[in-house]
């Protein structure tokens, strides 16, 4: 079986490629509208961009982030992997949905696991 390629077509993915530069996770993080100017000089790696991120934001919007994060590198493997995926406003979604689970929101239990759609 022949694995996709990325989302977006590109040949050399990395981690900063899938949460940030790539064309389908810019168009995810524009949908969330919780971060502004991602990609700013100096940060170059993800370790560096979130804590970076992490200076920006409270806490309830960095673990939104962090959410989002997990869910565009579950999108990228359903994709290469599985050959499906999401569109970036359910891929926004699913990370709303967890994050009300994880606060225990209206109609939501305290105990929660990352959803597997």
């Amino acid at each position: 079986m022949e694995l996709a390629r990325s989302l977006c077509g590109a040949d050399d993915e990395n981690t900063m490629h899938i949460l940030v530069s790539c064309s389908f996770a810019r168009l995810v993080w524009a949908v969330s509208r919780v971060v502004r100017n991602l990609v700013e000089p100096g940060f170059g790696d993800a370790e560096n961009w979130l804590r970076g991120i992490h200076r920006r934001v409270d806490r309830s919007d960095f673990e939104f982030v962090a959410l989002v994060c997990w869910n565009l590198w579950y999108n990228r493997n359903l994709h290469v992997f599985k050959g499906q995926g999401l569109q970036a406003i359910e891929v926004v979604e699913m990370a709303r949905r967890q994050a009300l689970l994880a606060e225990g929101g209206p109609g939501m239990q305290g105990d929660w696991i990352l959803s597997l759609v």
